[in-house]
């Protein structure tokens, strides 16, 4: 696996991404009773947006972060206490005027960068509880905890769920790992029992056990299978309009719908290389722990992603708000993770420019 094949990857799922984003936005205005081309100015502000973002961190070297990362986790925690203060109801977003800021996506990035770090500084103890599994948890502790109050219990597992993989890699015993997933479980029903878990949560949760499908995934997996073998054309979908939050829980409706079943396995086919190319290019060209760790992390993180979304839209998995990397409505989604990528590009190839110089 060379750079070449994860420049390909990058492009396929950028070029396709775009696509589905601007057909997205058009059903979001359609369904709203709006102009459908006002989507296509908002979707190229946050495309060009994201790729200035990524050519700003795929320029700086990335030991600028690492030397950085305890202040992006400040200002992480900062920005999850400010949605608090500067919301109600639903604390997710900030408000910035016309735009809207969810600081949770960003914590991904930052959690990232944090255990990377970790592991780094503490090669060798990786395998005891203390260093595997202790230290490395209250540390992200106080971002999993500010956003599972948001309420967002489906961002919160994710996070618990990287930085699960992020450590078992770097040499975490598998005993503690299941001793810790247990103890969390535990403490999850706990938290049930007070009170603290809402109640759609919960509704959520018996539906998908009962294994009744909810309306929404119903409709998502009709408008998919409409699309046939090879879809009814970018743009030229009919059913999206119809299927709750197709833009972005459900965008697997627009993708068959449009791109048919090829488009599908065209679009998981481009997740999995883009995520098997990081994987094994961390193994071969990178030696630095915190940036081969970062890398790891990176690549688990659109893996869960593409997983959980796919899981949701086919009922295999509860409904929650996991967005489906560089395809799913959500600037700030999007945009963090054009600044992951940014990262794992300069790791990448600024280490190719180390070995011809």
């Amino acid at each position: 696996m060379d750079r070449k094949a994860l420049l390909f990857f990058i492009i396929v799922i950028l070029i396709l991404g775009s696509m589905i984003m601007i057909s997205a936005q058009a059903a979001v205005y359609l369904r709203q009773g709006g102009d459908p081309s006002v989507a296509i100015v908002k979707i190229l502000v946050k495309l060009i947006l994201g790729v200035i973002l990524f050519l700003i961190f795929s320029t700086f070297k990335y030991t600028v972060h690492k030397d950085l990362v305890w202040h992006y986790y400040i200002v992480s925690l900062v920005l999850l206490i400010g949605v608090f203060l500067l919301s109600k109801g639903v604390h997710r977003w900030l408000i910035l005027g016309p735009f809207s800021l969810q600081p949770s996506e960003f914590s991904k990035i930052v959690v990232i960068l944090l255990i990377a770090k970790y592991i780094e500084e503490n090669q060798g103890r990786m395998s005891t509880f203390r260093y595997g599994i202790l230290k490395p948890f209250l540390l992200i502790l106080p971002i999993i905890f500010l956003i599972f109050a948001e309420p967002d219990l489906s961002t919160s597992l994710l996070i618990t769920t990287l930085a699960i993989l992020m450590i078992y890699t770097a040499g975490a015993r598998l005993l503690y790992i299941l001793s810790m997933i247990g103890a969390g479980a535990a403490g999850i029903y706990l938290l049930y029992l007070s009170g603290f878990i809402h109640s759609y949560q919960i509704e959520r949760l018996k539906a998908f056990l009962s294994r009744q499908m909810q309306s929404q995934v119903l409709l998502s997996l009709s408008a998919a299978k409409s699309g046939g073998i090879l879809g009814k054309g970018i743009g030229l979908g009919n059913l999206k309009v119809l299927v709750p939050v197709s833009e972005s829980d459900f965008i697997i409706s627009i993708i068959g719908e449009e791109m048919g079943i090829l488009g599908i396995i065209a679009v998981v086919a481009a997740y999995l290389g883009l995520v098997w190319s990081m994987i094994k290019l961390a193994e071969k060209v990178v030696e630095d722990e915190f940036a081969k760790f970062f890398v790891y992390g990176y690549a688990y993180l659109i893996a869960l992603h593409v997983m959980v979304n796919f899981g949701v839209s086919t009922g295999v998995l509860p409904v929650t708000g996991i967005t489906l990397p560089f395809i799913s409505r959500g600037g700030s989604s999007y945009l963090s993770f054009m600044i992951g990528l940014g990262i794992v590009v300069n790791i990448i190839y600024g280490k190719r420019e180390e070995e011809e110089s």
